[in-house]
């Protein structure tokens, strides 16, 4: 992640889920675990379970090395984590009892075995990842069991709480339970650019990967490619004739297509 603070509003704009977050930070700086943790907040508020690979440049330039470097890392995201779970539970709590008076045994059933489960998520890792060592992935089992459960209280709630409330408290449920997916982490030297080769080579694996990027691989219609250039025409265009031009270039482009498919 990069850009002047004062482009920073727009960056969630391109947040997706579907994407794979590069967090890059500096070895010599005072403030790396505080930048790090900027941008591993913004893109999980934003994205909650997203995947990213934290890159650590100027390696050599830290005392300890990369292993004393990820060490403390590592320690960094856990207590930032910790934090962020204990606001979110307060949060949560609370607009909970709010509405608590108004609901049913079974509600009240749900968010005891919710808590059970919450319980059973935390007692693994904080921070869900590919990598190996201490952050290891947490269950999908109960990932999926936390969102079912959260799905069914919902529905539950939805004559109970007003919907600005109901729509805070289905995002504040999401963030604690999709956790943030840090796939890898690694240095690179500014010396002899030393862990560039691992660097390349982890996110082709990791980019490769079905179950993280199912997407990846699928083919695009050639119509679809096509509307978007008439559509990019169109944006551009400053007279009304361009657009109506744009339409028709692009009804062309999907008559030329499909007969080129039907006579293969």
């Amino acid at each position: 992640a990069a850009g002047h603070t004062t482009y920073h509003a727009s960056h969630r704009m391109f947040m997706s889920r579907d994407a794979l977050y590069l967090n890059v930070v500096s070895a010599e700086t005072s403030d790396a675990f505080t930048s790090m943790w900027k941008w591993m907040d913004l893109v999980q508020t934003a994205s909650p379970g997203s995947l990213m690979v934290i890159v650590i440049s100027k390696i050599d330039l830290s005392k300890g090395g990369l292993e004393d470097f990820i060490s403390k890392l590592k320690q960094s995201v856990k207590n930032a984590t910790q934090r962020v779970l204990a606001d979110l539970d307060t949060e949560i709590l609370t607009l909970e009892d709010s509405v608590a008076k108004k609901m049913t045994t079974e509600w009240k059933n749900l968010r005891d075995q919710r808590n059970s489960t919450l319980r059973e998520l935390d007692s693994g890792t904080l921070v869900t990842t590919y990598d190996a060592g201490e952050w290891k992935p947490a269950g999908k089992r109960v990932v999926a069991q936390m969102e079912q459960l959260h799905e069914e209280m919902e529905k539950l709630e939805k004559d109970a709480i007003d919907s600005i409330k109901g729509t805070r408290l289905a995002y504040l449920r999401k963030l604690r339970t999709r956790r943030q997916r840090v796939v890898f982490c690694g240095g690179i030297s500014s010396v002899d650019g030393d862990g560039l080769d691992v660097l390349a080579a982890s996110l082709v694996d990791i980019m490769s990967k079905d179950d993280l990027f199912p997407h990846l691989g699928l083919k695009v219609p050639l119509n679809y490619a096509a509307l978007e250039r008439c559509m990019a025409r169109k944006l551009v265009g400053e007279r009304a004739t361009e657009a109506t031009e744009a339409v028709a270039d692009w009804e062309v482009a999907c008559a030329a297509h499909h007969r080129r498919m039907a006579q293969e």
